[in-house]
């Protein structure tokens, strides 16, 4: 690497979610959706419904009851599929993604504002130098999420027209990856952007500071 260019390898920046094998914090808070930038909190905890989660809640995501054995092995398919015709595929999978800022027990909260994982390593980034003066900063989120099987996929916001269309291979930047690597854009065909509305693919999604 270049001589003024420094690498942070940080892992575990949730110790509640690692040491309970679950990717929510202490307060059940899902750190990715949780990564906003002050300015950025009042418009999301004014969007209420974001893609009809409401009506998906208590149906699919968060039941009120613990599963039984014929629940996680029947009842819930159909469940899925009921509430799939009713509300719609697209409308299911977007509200997944967007997740909920009002439902504080519900799956994929984002909280209602900065968790202390958050600060502490906003904290730890200001004490090892990262100022105004710095230049270009790229952070990396890596985690599963969306993208094929077996498949690493870069999301990021934006277009960028030189290098094709969304799911382009971007071998120019991981070249000699051990396998593909595809380039997934936050903006869609319909040019709206990930913190806004739906990208070309139905989703649509509020994550703004931290899959970058």
């Amino acid at each position: 690497r270049p001589s003024d260019t420094a690498v942070f390898l940080i892992h575990g920046a949730n110790p509640y979610g690692c040491a309970m094998k679950r990717r929510t914090t202490e307060n059940n808070v899902d750190l990715n959706r949780n990564a906003l930038f002050p300015d950025e909190w009042p418009e999301v905890l004014a969007r209420g419904n974001v893609a009809r989660y409401d009506e998906f809640d208590e149906t699919l995501f968060n039941p009120r009851r613990a599963p039984t054995l014929i629940d996680a092995y029947f009842t819930v398919f159909v469940k899925a599929a009921l509430a799939i015709v009713r509300y719609g595929y697209v409308n299911m999978k977007r509200s997944l993604v967007a997740g909920t800022y009002t439902h504080s027990r519900g799956i994929f909260f984002g909280g209602t504002e900065l968790q202390q994982s958050h600060l502490f390593l906003q904290d730890f980034l200001l004490k090892e130098g990262l100022t105004d003066n710095v230049g270009p900063l790229t952070w990396i989120d890596v985690h599963t999420g969306l993208g094929p099987s077996g498949i690493d996929t870069l999301l990021a916001h934006g277009t960028d027209k030189s290098h094709g269309t969304n799911g382009a291979v971007a071998d120019e930047w991981f070249y000699g990856a051990p396998r593909p690597v595809q380039y997934h854009f936050g903006q869609g065909e319909n040019g709206q952007n990930e913190s806004g509305g739906t990208g070309g693919d139905g989703l649509s999604s509020t994550i703004t500071g931290a899959a970058v």
